[in-house]
Formats: structure tokens, C-alpha cells, sequence
């Protein structure tokens, strides 16, 4: 897992993340598709 955070560092994600307890996922983040539009509105 540390080797693809540095691997990709400075980038934004190209799949999609959940946090998980077990097999139950307890968070779902937003599509990847829409990370850079929204941190593009943060940043403006």
C-alpha cells in the first residue's frame, strides 16, 4: 500500500475508494472522475 501512495503522489486519484470494517464498506468517497472539478472549485 505505501509503495502505490508514493508512486502516485502529487496526483489525483484514478479509481475509486471506500473505507471498509470487515467486508462492510462504512464510506464510499465521490467518483474519481469528479476530484479534479471539485478540487479546481476549492482552490478557485
Amino acid at each position: 500500500m505505501g509503495k502505490s501512495i508514493i508512486d502516485g503522489a502529487g496526483e489525483f486519484r484514478q479509481g475509486e475508494e471506500g473505507v471498509f470494517s470487515g467486508g462492510q464498506c462504512i464510506f464510499m468517497a465521490l467518483p474519481a472522475k469528479v476530484v479534479y472539478e471539485l478540487m479546481s472549485n476549492l482552490f478557485e
